[in-house]
């Protein structure tokens, strides 16, 4: 802990230079990201009158479940990480 030894109490520009880097470190990591991302390209979308009369629309993306299923996962095992090291 940086806080207990007093070595950050005692020389704040430290502190202050060290939040900096992290800060410029994000905005660097951001930019890299998007430069990455705009050479992608999408894939071709189906069209559905191109399907044949007996086929199948394509299926259906159920978000809502999938962000709500990803918080209970995450919630149950927080209670179950807390209970092993309580």
């Amino acid at each position: 802990m940086l806080l207990n030894d007093g070595s950050c109490a005692e020389n704040p520009a430290r502190m202050v230079l060290g939040y900096g880097v992290m800060i410029l470190a994000t905005i660097a990591l951001f930019f890299a990201i998007r430069s990455y991302g705009e050479t992608l390209v999408a894939p071709a979308t189906v069209s559905i009158e191109g399907l044949p009369a007996g086929a199948a629309p394509p299926a259906v993306s159920h978000a809502l479940f999938h962000l709500l299923l990803a918080l209970a996962a995450v919630i149950i095992l927080g209670r179950i990480l807390a209970k092993l090291f309580a």
